[in-house]
């Protein structure tokens, strides 16, 4: 009976299993911050809605052909609209006037002006990412802006889709941005 856990340890071993990866979406470098018309409202990204099917921890791969696959070794480092929100937090940060954009859980200044996103699909299509969602500010008069973004798709494995969905984050702020910068955003604040 001695011998018994000595001869457990080689099985064991051979049937550990892949270690777990976890991934984040990083903020990229975007266009130089225009001036800021004077009395602009600041913003807040107050929340990133992304589908049912992709809004778990781990990573999910939603195919051309109406297939999603859950990649159970690779993990988001936290929900993907939380991953989303403060990525597009910090790009819209690198790109809009100092002051002008406030942090997710910041407390709310006089005529925060708030910013809905959601993204209705993220899928690979031939050799690109493609998402396609929408963002507005709140209120009454809220207009919403519908983009569709891609990305290369590169290798296609979970690098990629991470380094495609950083791409196309930088892409709507480069839109939010601009669309703010024009006094596009469709609302006054409040």
């Amino acid at each position: 009976m001695r011998r018994w856990p000595l001869l457990l340890l080689p099985a064991l071993a051979a049937c550990s299993s892949s270690p777990t990866r976890y991934w984040t979406i990083e903020p990229l470098a975007g266009l130089p911050a225009p001036a800021a018309p004077r009395g602009t409202a600041p913003v807040q990204i107050a929340a990133v809605h992304v589908p049912l099917a992709i809004d778990r921890l781990e990573v999910v791969r939603h195919d051309e052909a109406d297939r999603i696959v859950v990649l159970d070794f690779d993990r988001w480092s936290a929900p993907p609209g939380s991953l989303l929100r403060t990525a597009l937090t910090q790009d819209l940060v690198a790109r809009m006037p100092a002051g002008s954009v406030v942090f997710p859980d910041a407390p709310a200044p006089a005529g925060l002006r708030r910013i809905t996103v959601d993204v209705l699909d993220l899928r690979r299509i031939g050799d690109r990412f493609v998402m396609q969602a929408s963002w507005s500010l709140a209120g009454p008069a809220a207009r919403p802006h519908a983009l569709r973004l891609d990305a290369p798709a590169g290798e296609g494995d979970v690098a990629a889709q991470t380094a495609a969905l950083a791409t196309m984050t930088g892409a709507l702020a480069d839109s939010i941005a601009a669309a703010l910068a024009r006094g596009q955003g469709g609302v006054t604040p409040g």
